[in-house]
């Protein structure tokens, strides 16, 4: 295998390490962007229920605003389990820090308060 060749085939392998990288990146904007959807969605069905109480609903409609409620913090959960999966890191320290810098506060110490706050 000539110079060029191997230099060529270390070319297309960083460009496939960076193409995944960037796989990566569009995953957890998704995944903010959806959280994002998800906090304006529960402000409305926390404005919901509380027009409910004030109004004095009957019985069967506060049980279906919070089945509602219940299953949006389901899918709360969800989100979260998705992107734990993806990279757990990103979920303990947020998206304001690289994949490197987390993991050095990962290594730095661990913080098991912020695991509970994940389940």
């Amino acid at each position: 295998m000539s110079f060029k060749h191997r230099a060529y085939v270390q070319q297309l392998e960083i460009s496939r390490l960076k193409l995944m990288q960037l796989e990566e990146e569009i995953v957890k904007v998704k995944k903010t962007v959806e959280y994002e959807n998800w906090i304006e969605e529960q402000h409305k069905l926390n404005e919901e229920l509380r027009n409910a109480f004030q109004t004095k609903a009957h019985d069967e409609q506060l049980n279906q605003l919070i089945q509602t409620l219940l299953n949006h913090y389901s899918n709360l959960f969800k989100m979260k389990s998705d992107a734990a999966k993806v990279d757990i890191f990103y979920l303990i320290s947020g998206i304001r820090r690289s994949s490197a810098e987390r993991l050095f506060l990962w290594i730095e110490g661990s913080r098991p308060l912020q695991l509970l706050c994940v389940i």
